[in-house]
């Protein structure tokens, strides 16, 4: 913005405010003011001002730099959770496949455990079949030779009742 800018500019500012009391700017000139000798007022007014705009822009940096650190934070943090949960991840991985193994081993156990107990109940009732087998074989024979006694008796009961007959006749005659 240029001088006569400027000029125009606080005239229609100071007219707005000259108008409530009916009074017109005529003619005005615009002159920096300047401390009298032993009277620093203005040069204090202006180093004010500087140093305000300066801790100003020192709070905006620092507010800056604050901002920035929290998102660097957020981002740290963020990079971290990140890390966190694919560890996490790799772990829940580790464990179902871990458990998946397992599981297939304890049923690969438990069927090689009830094999086992097949074969050995198989084995079982074969040597009970084959026990059977014996002590059928074994009173069959004891059977048939009862059976064979039994003819032997009826045929020396058959012997003795004929010649107990023969006998009987001899006498008689």
């Amino acid at each position: 913005m240029g001088t006569k800018e400027l000029k125009k500019e606080v005239f229609d500012k100071v007219q707005l405010e000259l108008n409530q009391f009916g009074l017109l700017i005529y003619n005005a000139n615009i002159k920096q003011l300047v401390d009298v000798k032993g009277h620093e007022y203005f040069s204090y007014l202006g180093q004010k001002l500087q140093n305000e705009a300066a801790n100003q822009a020192k709070i905006d940096v620092a507010e800056a730099k604050m901002k920035g650190a929290a998102q660097e934070a957020k981002w740290e943090l963020f990079k971290k959770q990140r890390a966190a949960d694919s560890v996490l991840y790799e772990q829940e991985k580790q464990a179902e496949e871990s458990l998946y193994f397992k599981t297939r081993e304890a049923e690969a156990l438990k069927n090689q455990v009830e094999t086992s107990l097949f074969a050995m109940k198989q084995k079982a009732e074969g040597e009970q079949y084959a026990k059977f087998k014996e002590a059928e074989e074994d009173l069959y024979a004891k059977i048939k030779k009862a059976e064979g006694l039994h003819v032997f008796a009826g045929a020396q009961g058959f012997y003795v009742k004929t010649l107990m007959n023969s006998s009987e006749e001899t006498i008689r005659q």
